[in-house]
């Protein structure tokens, strides 16, 4: 039944349903004032809270900026300032110049040193370059422009003074004594050739606008200052900063830093804000601070960013702002007003509850599940995206407004990848499911992102109805994908650039240790002082040493590959045991422990073994034993032993010492690579880890065996075996015997015979030259390839040495040329002497057509016999 009152000025319902119990009964609400008052209110907190929030994005954006900055000027001044002249110094402080000069080698302000100091100075472009013996005086110094040296001055106070003495290296920002003039002061210790104490310090004065230059190039209203640790500003963008403090400090601090006379008295006025502070005030400016630490302890660079209020921006949001609020004000008195007529009808709205909240709470879990699932999905009907979830919308930067009914073809990265996509996947939709098809889409932006696609009709007999596309990001697959392959490279490169490394050094290190060896030969037999030639022989002893260790350092990546080469010869053990040993007893009497070596009567006269290797392998252990023993002694003992079968000989030699031992837990890997009993920054002792692995290696090379026993707090005991076997005596004298029969006749071929030397290096050219030509020959000398080819065009020589890199054209290229254009069954006999030392490099020069391949450094007698060998030979 329905009834209907008309007196109540509005049309008026009633609706009562069949079997209905409920009491329906109308009400008007009251007016909501309340609810008004709430939204002004929220309203005007919100633009405040606007104003507030602009401010703050403005002013961290700003730090943001200024923190990027900060930091590339502190690395900026590390590396082109700090790290360069640290460097510089620490290279010029092993200069044997300057080492002479504070070990009074040499006298103080002498020529040679005079010229390397001011040298540097001016390669450097900095205002002093001057050394300082133990006491703090200037022994040596450049000149500056108008003439002025430091030297005789005292600044033993200087705290770069007593840092280097102390054994390391400084830099000191200060104000010159002498001069009165700014600068940074870095400062290296001089270590004598075998001393651990300093014996003197390299100074290096930057010039006052050398980090003044670092702020001058600041472009913008960015202000930049350097401060020291005590808050004075030692350089800044605008001068009349310069020598002011940026925060107020004690009396007690004004005093020290007077005394400590590193700024000179100068008069520190506080700058007129507090720079610990993020946002400062000055000269009717607001401006953000940020900071970066340098190398140098204590100090710091601060740049200083001046920043606005963002009014537009705040005022154009409060703007919406107001427009929401009267928008809401109307829509709540709107609301009312629909309020009062929804309420008498509102008896009417429940048929079917129950069913349309089961169906509206199966439509939001659906709705949840499609908008977080993890991949993207687009329903897709006339190539329109009709829906598409959150997770598209994040993949390609678009929102869900802007990516609403757009044309698929606008997310592809051309045309034509969008055709061929339809031709090969689109227009199968209604027959088959397209699965897994990788392309690249386009983002908003203008990227693009690889992308994995699925796709499947809705409806296969109806197409009309679209499909579902579910769309997968691979671009963190891709990522790791590359950075895998970038990480494979690395590796590879790695290698070669290790390979190339031992190659370059070899060479570079073995073409000066073949003046020196060669050069002190030559010279030793021209004196006749017994003491001298001592001397001389300590000196190709130590030469011989340092190329001994160059070739086992090579070797190490030998052995990590398994390749390696053993070179076995005669030598006298006792004679090998004293040039070991000896240079150990100055290391021994320093620590004031004893350094005992015995070998036994038993030991053959003559061995036959590589003795390089057993060298090096000895060497290692004493240099541990040294290392690791306080007090007491260092014993080695050599003695003789066979074993089965009866021929079957070996040396036994055992390193002892009373040192620290080894504690039993490092026993499985004290032989390992990189491994060290104690790495800790504290440990007493220093190393790479690497001696006792390639020792190891150097006695399973040589067919022996190494072990050990310890016991910690009363030292080591290192044991090996060695086998050996004698030399056949009898084929040695004959030899011997045929070399002086056959000596008169070599000395009369030698006449008239005609040598090419082709060599680059002045030193290695004096030293054949003189070896040639004090040997009888007659000597021609070529600086390049270019110039070996032409000389030997137009003189015939009897043989031709060879060096292998040299500018223009190296020995490979002139020696093919020469055995190209060699005719008429003519051959010239090519001997190949290089520093390039290892097999590949043999291999190479004679692939190249030379005939012979002596690497550096050369044995004289050895070269003139392989000549002689080359002469003789048809």
């Amino acid at each position: 039944m329905k009834y209907t009152r008309e007196k109540s000025g509005i049309a008026e319902e009633v609706v009562f349903m069949a079997g209905s119990t409920m009491n329906r009964q109308t009400a008007i609400s009251p007016f909501p004032l309340f609810k008004l008052v709430t939204i002004i209110v929220l309203s005007l907190m919100l633009i405040a809270l606007i104003f507030y929030t602009c401010d703050i994005a403005a002013i961290s954006i700003e730090q943001r900026q200024l923190k990027h900055l900060t930091h590339d000027l502190a690395n900026k001044i590390d590396t082109f300032l700090l790290d360069y002249f640290t460097d510089s110094a620490t290279e010029l402080a092993k200069s044997q110049v300057v080492i002479d000069a504070c070990t009074n080698r040499t006298l103080p302000e002498n020529e040679q040193l005079l010229s390397v100091l001011n040298a540097s100075r001016t390669v450097l472009g900095v205002s002093f370059v001057y050394v300082m013996d133990s006491n703090g005086n200037v022994i040596g110094s450049s000149v500056d422009e108008k003439g002025f040296s430091l030297a005789g001055h005292n600044y033993a106070f200087r705290p770069y003074f007593t840092r280097s003495m102390a054994g390391a290296a400084s830099q000191f920002p200060a104000i010159g004594i002498t001069t009165m003039t700014k600068g940074v002061y870095f400062s290296a210790p001089i270590y004598a050739d075998s001393s651990k104490l300093p014996c003197g310090a390299l100074v290096i004065k930057t010039k006052p606008h050398s980090t003044d230059n670092f702020f001058h190039k600041i472009q913008g209203t960015i202000e930049t200052l350097l401060l020291s640790p005590d808050g004075v500003v030692f350089s800044a963008s605008r001068p009349d900063w310069i020598f002011s403090l940026a925060t107020p400090i004690t009396d007690e601090q004004a005093i020290r830093l007077k005394q400590s006379r590193q700024f000179m008295g100068q008069e520190l006025p506080v700058l007129p804000f507090d720079i610990s502070k993020t946002i400062i005030h000055y000269d009717d400016i607001r401006a953000v601070t940020a900071s970066d630490s340098l190398q140098i302890t204590g100090w710091r660079v601060v740049t200083i960013g001046h920043t606005s209020f963002p009014l537009v921006i705040a005022l154009t949001i409060s703007s919406l702002i107001v427009i929401l609020l009267g928008l809401a004000v109307s829509n709540v008195v709107h609301a009312h007003r629909e309020q009062t007529l929804q309420e008498r009808i509102r008896l009417g709205m429940i048929h079917n509850t129950e069913v349309e909240a089961e169906r509206r709470k199966t439509q939001q879990e659906l709705e949840i599940i499609f908008s977080t699932i993890l991949v993207g999905i687009a329903l897709v009907r006339d190539n329109r995206l009709v829906q598409v979830n959150q997770r598209l919308c994040d993949m390609l930067g678009y929102s869900m407004h802007e990516i609403a009914k757009s044309n698929v073809r606008n997310f592809f990265i051309s045309k034509e990848a969008f055709r061929q996509f339809i031709r090969n996947h689109y227009q199968t939709l209604p027959h088959s499911v397209v699965e897994q098809v990788e392309c690249y889409l386009q983002k908003k932006d203008g990227t693009f992102i690889p992308c994995m696609i699925s796709g499947k009709t809705l409806q296969p007999t109806d197409p009309s109805r679209g499909s579902v596309w579910v769309i997968e990001d691979l671009s963190k697959r891709k990522e790791i994908e590359k950075a895998l392959d970038a990480a494979r490279e690395q590796a590879e490169s790695a290698n070669v650039a290790k390979s190339a490394f031992l190659a370059n050094m070899s060479h570079e290190i073995r073409t000066p240790m073949n003046g020196i060896i060669g050069l002190t030969k030559l010279v030793r037999q021209g004196v006749q002082k017994e003491d001298l030639q001592n001397h001389l022989d300590l000196i190709l002893r130590a030469a011989h040493r340092l190329l001994s260790i160059i070739n086992d350092i090579l070797d190490f990546s030998k052995l990590e590959a398994g390749r390696y080469e053993v070179q076995c010869s005669s030598f006298d053990p006792r004679e090998t045991m004293t040039e070991i040993l000896t240079p150990f007893q100055v290391l021994a009497d320093v620590k004031n422990i004893d350094l005992v070596w015995s070998v036994d009567t038993a030991v053959p006269g003559t061995i036959y073994t590589d003795q390089n290797k057993m060298m090096q392998i000895i060497t290692n252990l004493v240099d541990n034993a040294i290392k690791f023993t306080n007090e007491g002694e260092v014993r080695i003992a050599v003695s003789f032993r066979k074993r089965y079968p009866p021929s079957s000989r070996y040396l036994f030699i055992e390193v002892g010492d009373t040192g620290i031992g080894i504690p039993r837990e490092h026993y499985d890997s004290i032989f390992q690579a990189f491994s060290q009993v104690d790495s800790s920054f504290s440990r007493g002792t220093g190393g790479s880890g690497l001696g006792l692995s390639i020792t190891k290696g150097l006695v399973h090379m040589l067919g022996g065996d190494l072990w050990f026993d310890s016991e910690q707090g009363r030292g080591s005991r290192f044991y090996f075996t060695l086998p050996i076997s004698e030399p056949d005596e009898k084929i040695e004298g004959e030899f011997v015997t045929n070399k002086e029969r056959e000596q008169d006749d070599v000395q009369q071929e030698k006449a008239g015979k005609q040598i090419l030397v082709c060599e680059d290096e002045y030193i290695n050219t004096v030293l054949i030259c003189t070896l040639l030509e004090d040997a009888g020959y007659q000597v021609s000398v070529a600086a390049n390839g270019f110039e070996a080819v032409r000389k030997w065009k137009k003189k015939k020589f009897n043989c031709i040495i060879m060096d292998i890199q040299m500018p223009g054209m190296d020995g490979f290229e002139a020696a093919r040329r020469i055995r190209n254009m060699e005719t008429d069954g003519g051959h010239t006999p090519i001997i190949a002497m290089t520093a390039n030392a290892t097999e590949a490099d043999r291999k190479a020069c004679l692939q190249a057509g030379m005939d012979y391949y002596l690497p550096k450094p050369i044995d004289g007698q050895e070269v003139l016999d392989l000549i002689q060998q080359c002469i003789k030979k048809p």
